[in-house]
Order: structure tokens, then sequence, then C-alpha cells
């Protein structure tokens, strides 16, 4: 058989090998059947065609297999396990120090809010609010203290609590990037909080029923907010301490160890809402089964956080941190024309977002700056009038920023807001577009009045499902959104019409749905680390802090907390939203790779033009 005609008989088959080895997801028999495949071909090559390119070809494809087959039995084991019984455990020892300090920390915070409300009684009123204390003096005197856990459907409750549980988690997590002071504050505020709540039943003679009911559930979620401040203290450390690593290297690492953490804070803390939501109420329950689920809660936490890791390490299982180097070469050009996972294609995105950070930041102060500004001539200067509401019924605050705006968006009653959005978004998409294209040496796309007129009727298209009721949003815009991004930047890019443009991106997500999908709910997951500082008390700290030292207008005085939060959340969002965008750059070129295989195809018609003199020596 000659050579061109044995290429054609095989290439589809290769194809697939190809697909399937940069498939995030490899089957091992379904890779044991190509190895087997891909080495028969490689037989008939050295026989046939032993100088020629196609062995060789063939020859690294049946090394990949080998590789990817192996890989995969060696990993196969139970990961789940592995990461409680080794990984985790590793971690809570190698950032005991952090915990320690953490809950020092709490304990510290604890005594200032006893101490405060010994000495001054309205100190609860202050720290609490005066309405929740107001209430629970009402329900004193009615003789059901804990009434406050009876009210409301133990579902929807298990819901608010656990969101709001998670939320604190993840901002004292997060806020450690501002060198640990932000998880500092945010432990000694909770715990004050506690310190003045315990000693409010205290000062009523009710410490006993109060320490029943609420450490039924606080004792795994008091804990976890000390956990939660350990996880942001080990994130703050790298930043602080980089030791013979570079400083970004250093956060990488600690943001590992403090990921882990976090990731079992929130399964704990979702164990402890379904007991305040479900357990709490039931106050005559008998003290001595109330008891000992708290010396059980008690005892998990402690056996497992503490003991277990120092039993770990007296066994000699445990040994020093060790960190993953990396060599301080060049960073390698980012390859366009190859099929990427998902994870490749995130960590890329990020690469090209540090190129153009500036650039970007710039125009999300000037968005959120002009969105501000729009509010406050639309309600006539009063910015509390669009402040946001409680989570419930706004479920679709988790899709925070792509769609609800934290309750900011009210399209009916600002219709031009819809509009001054969608303006924004085209801009902002031409200019990512365009940053993104200098990142990857890519031909700058032509722009003019028809290019901006057709991104911007797309943008038009991608936002109409922020008209819907929340619930509809949260369940459409998943793929709504990403599918109408490929939209955009294939038009972007196109000489083509926005119905040919639409025709040829939905034939090109045939068979990457999955990923796409996958792609933009990981985005999504950038957006739950923000949003608890967009809502904690630091912005309205930060707002009551300028409103004290602004003397000029007394009337706008009392809207600057109300501005500075409609400004951070519109400011941050202008800058997560660039993420999608350069995401979808890199998913095009890897979706068109797999559907179309040009690289593959392009290498395959060079085959027979290569020579043997380049160095192909005949296997032995």
């Amino acid at each position: 058989m000659q050579e061109t005609n044995f290429i054609q008989q095989n290439h589809e088959k290769w194809r697939e090998f190809e697909e399937v080895l940069k498939s995030p997801q490899k089957d091992p028999e379904r890779l044991t059947d190509l190895f087997i495949a891909s080495t028969d071909d490689l037989s008939y090559s050295r026989t046939y065609y032993p100088n020629r390119s196609v062995r060789v070809y063939l020859n690294g494809l049946a090394q990949q297999v080998y590789q990817a087959i192996y890989k995969n039995r060696a990993k196969e084991k139970n990961f789940f396990k592995h990461f409680w019984h080794v990984e985790l455990p590793q971690t809570m020892w190698h950032n005991r120090q952090a915990l320690v300090l953490s809950f020092l920390l709490f304990a510290l915070g604890l005594t200032i809010g006893i101490t405060s409300s010994i000495h001054y009684p309205d100190f609860a009123k202050i720290v609490l609010g005066e309405q929740y204390i107001e209430m629970t003096e009402a329900n004193i005197k009615k003789g059901d203290p804990m009434a406050v856990y009876k009210n409301d459907d133990p579902f929807l409750m298990f819901l608010q609590i656990g969101w709001n549980n998670i939320r604190i988690a993840f901002g004292t997590f997060v806020l450690g990037i501002f060198f640990g002071l932000g998880t500092i504050y945010v432990i000694l505020f909770n715990s004050i909080m506690v310190g003045a709540f315990i000693y409010f039943f205290i000062e009523r003679s009710l410490f006993k029923e109060s320490f029943l009911a609420i450490m039924l559930h606080g004792t795994l979620e008091l804990s976890m907010i000390v956990l939660a401040g350990c996880a942001g203290f080990a994130l703050a450390k790298g930043l602080l301490f980089p030791g013979t690593l570079s400083r970004s290297k250093s956060l990488i690492q600690s943001a590992r160890s403090g990921i882990k953490i976090l990731i079992a804070v929130v399964i704990f803390l979702t164990y402890a809402s379904v007991i305040e939501s479900f357990a709490t109420r039931h106050s005559d329950m008998p003290d001595f089964i109330r008891g000992g689920i708290i010396v059980l809660s008690a005892m998990l936490v402690i056996g497992y956080f503490v003991w277990f890791p120092r039993k770990l390490y007296k066994e000699g299982k445990i040994g020093p941190m060790t960190f993953e180097e990396s060599s301080p070469t060049k960073p390698s050009k980012i390859v366009l024309d190859s099929i990427k996972p998902i994870g490749k294609i995130f960590t890329e995105s990020f690469s090209v977002f540090s190129k153009h950070l500036r650039t970007i930041t710039y125009f999300a102060l000037i968005s959120a700056t002009v969105i501000t500004l729009y509010y406050g001539f639309a309600t006539g200067s009063k910015y509390h009038l669009i402040t946001a509401q409680s989570f419930l019924p706004t479920i679709s605050q988790l899709l925070y920023p792509f769609c609800g705006f934290n309750a900011h968006l009210n399209f009916e009653k600002y219709p031009l807001l819809f509009l001054l959005i969608a303006v924004l978004f085209t801009v902002l998409s031409r200019l990512v577009i365009q940053r993104s294209h200098q990142a990857l040496q890519l031909p700058l796309p032509k722009w003019n009045l028809l290019a901006m007129v057709k991104i911007f009727v797309i943008v038009i298209v991608a936002m109409l499902p922020l008209l819907l009721p929340h619930v509809f949003t949260l369940l459409v815009m998943w793929f709504w959104f990403p599918t109408t991004l490929l939209w955009l930047y294939r038009s972007a890019i196109h000489d083509e019409s926005i119905t040919v443009s639409l025709s040829n991106t939905l034939s090109l997500i045939k068979g990457n749905f999955t990923k796409m999908c996958g792609l933009f709910l990981t985005y999504i997951g950038i957006q739950w680390l923000i949003y608890p500082i967009l809502v904690s008390d630091i912005t309205e700290f930060v707002g009551y802090f300028i409103q004290i030292n602004y003397p000029y207008n007394a009337v706008l005085a009392n809207e600057i907390p109300y501005i500075v939060s409609t400004f951070f959340k519109f400011f941050v969002p202008a800058i997560v939203l660039t993420l999608p965008v350069i995401g979808t750059v890199l998913f095009y070129y890897s979706a068109v790779e797999s559907n179309e295989a040009p690289s593959l195809l392009r290498r395959i018609s060079q085959v027979d033009f290569k020579k043997s003199a380049y160095g192909l020596e005949k296997e032995m």
C-alpha cells in the first residue's frame, strides 16, 4: 500500500486518538484499545515506511497512549479517602500555628464581647441590633427564648443559614489576601457578637437553656469560623513569608492549603446548618441528648483537626512541607491549535487577564462610575432606594455578577439601565477581545460601526434572561450566556452576518456543550469568592468612614454608604466579567480543533513532503 493511501485510510482514526488523549477524562479500557490499534499501525509503518514521518508520528502517538494508560492506572485510588486521611491532616499540621492564632483571636473577641456587655448594658444592642434584641426580649417574656429558631420554614431556614455561614467562611478566607488584616477583622467581629450574645442570656439567668440550644449547632459553626480563620492566615502567610520561593509561587501554594481547609469548613457548616434548621427548634428535646450532641461535635472537631494530625506526625506519616517548584524559564507561549481541558483554558485565561489588568481596571472604574451616576440621576440622589434586599427570594445572587447584581437591577423601575449595561458590556467585549488577540499574537479584528452594532445586538440577546423572574434567570443563564458569548466572538472575528454566525456557532458547540458550560460555571466560582467581600461589613465600614468625614452636605452624607455599596457592586463585576470573555476566545480555538482538527490535518498533509534526511532513523 502506498504511504498516501495508508494515511488517508487511517487519518480519521488517528484524529480520534488525539482527541481522546487530550480529553480531561480518559477511559483506561478505551485507551487500551487505542494503544493496540496504534501499535498495529506503527508495526506496519516500521515495516513499509521505516524512514518516513508517518512512522515517527505513530510512534509518538503510541507513547502518549501508553503513558496515559499507566498514568490512569497509577491514580486509580480512592481520592476521597486520600484527601481526608492524608492531605487535609497534613495541611492542618503544617498550619497549626495559624489555627492557634485564629483560636486565640476568637477567644479574645469573645472576651471583649462579654466584658463590654458587663460594663456597657446597651452593648448588645449596638452589636446585635435593637430589632433583634427587642424580638428576643419579647420571646423571653412569652416563655420561649429560643423562638427565633421556630418561626421560619426549616428548609428555607437551612438555605438562608447555610448560605450566610458559607459566605462568611469564604470572606474570612479571601480577606486573608490583605496581609491577614481582613481575616482578623472578620474573626474579631463575629466573636465579639457571640460574646455579647452569650452575656445577654447570662444576664437574664438563661445561660443553661441558651447554651444547650445554641451550642447544639454552634459547636460546629463557631469551630468552623476558627478554621476559616486558619485558612485565611494560611493564605496571608504565603504572601508575607514566601521563604525561598517567589512571592507569587508562595501565594499559590498557600492558597491551595487554604482551599483544602475551606472544603472541610463548607461541609461541616452545611451539617451545622441542618442541625440549626431542623433540630435546634426542638427546645423540648431532653438535655442529655442535646448535651451529648454538643460533646460529640466538639470531640469530632478536636479529634480530627487537632488530635489526628498530631497522631500522624508522631507516627512519622507527615513530613516537612514541600512545594511544587517550577523552573525559572520563560513562560511558554499559549498554543491555540489544540484541544484543551477546562482547567487548561481557565489557567491560560488568567495569564491573558494579568497582562491587561491595568486597562481592565480603568474600564471597570469608568463603568461603575457611570452606573453609579445614573442611579443618582434616576433616584434623585436617593441611593438607599436601590440597596440590596435580603437573600431570599433573590436566589439568582448565586450567579452574581452574571445575573441579579445583588438586587440592584430593577429594569422595570429603571428601564434605561438595561441599555446602559448593554452599551458598557459591548465596549468591554470589544476591548477584551482586542487585548486578548494582542496577548495571543492573533490578527486584530476589524472594528467599524457595523461590527459594533452586531456585537451590541448579540449583547442584547445575551441579557434577555435578566428580564425574566430570578428563578428562570438562574435556570437558563448557565448555558445562555456562554452560548451567546461564543456567538459574539465568532461575529467579531468573521465577516459574516449575525444569522450565519449563529448557525456556525451552534455547529461549533456540538460535542463541546458540556465543556463550554463547565468553563462558565468555573468562572462563576470566582465570584463566589468575591461576593462575600461585597456584602460584608468592609464596604459598609468604608461608606460610613467617608460619611463621618464628609462635612459639606448632610443630605448627601446620609447616602454615602449606599453610594459606596452601589459602586463596588458594579466595579468588581466589570472586572470579573472579563474572564469569561477571555475564556471564550481560548475555548473557541479548542472547539474548532475538536470539531475540525485543522492542526492534525495540516500535519498529516505535510507528511509526504518531509525527507528521510531530516534525521529520521530506521528503528531496529
